[in-house]
């Protein structure tokens, strides 16, 4: 098996050939019958910290080079903070650090990903992951079937869409 083939063990994350090198044209193509191949091609995490690590290895002043992931450390989420006011927080101290010549390495990163669990207005989740089964041909036409209906409060789930819908979380079950 080669590695473009084989399932990433570690992530969600989507790479799709049929996605990425034809496009939504709606035309059918050899590989729709294939099923999803998962992986991610670069392990963004690993080669952030490695600059780090190399950065510093040469003599950079360690608070000159943060990990995005450490960047919560310096901004931290206060008790009665809304979501605005803390992005706005977070947003214009990574501004004032970067204008200050730190570094920001984004440890965050996940490359050749894809969106593998969708959700509607109305609430509906669909998951189309590793474990759904679905194949090239489903993924694209589900996107475009789900690029119609988006914003509408009231959806009607075509039956060959109903295998991979699953509950909305925080929803209980009746």
């Amino acid at each position: 098996m080669s590695q473009q083939e084989a399932p990433a063990q570690h992530s969600k994350a989507i790479y799709s050939e049929s996605a990425q090198t034809h496009g939504d044209d709606g035309a059918r193509h050899d590989s729709d019958d294939e099923p999803m191949v998962y992986r991610i091609s670069k392990d963004y995490a690993t080669m952030a910290r490695r600059e780090r690590d190399s950065l510093l290895a040469e003599g950079a002043d360690p608070a000159s080079v943060i990990l995005q992931s450490e960047l919560h450390n310096y901004v931290p989420r206060r008790e009665n903070d809304s979501v605005n006011e803390y992005t706005k927080r977070y947003a214009d101290t990574m501004m004032e650090m970067t204008r200050r010549g730190v570094r920001i390495l984004n440890d965050k990163l996940t490359g050749d990903s894809m969106p593998d669990t969708f959700g509607t207005a109305s609430g509906k989740v669909f998951d189309l992951g590793p474990k759904s089964g679905s194949t090239k041909g489903e993924y694209r036409e589900f996107r475009q079937w789900l690029l119609g209906v988006q914003g509408a409060e009231q959806i009607e789930v075509p039956e060959k869409w109903l295998k991979f819908e699953k509950p909305a979380e925080g929803k209980d079950e009746q």
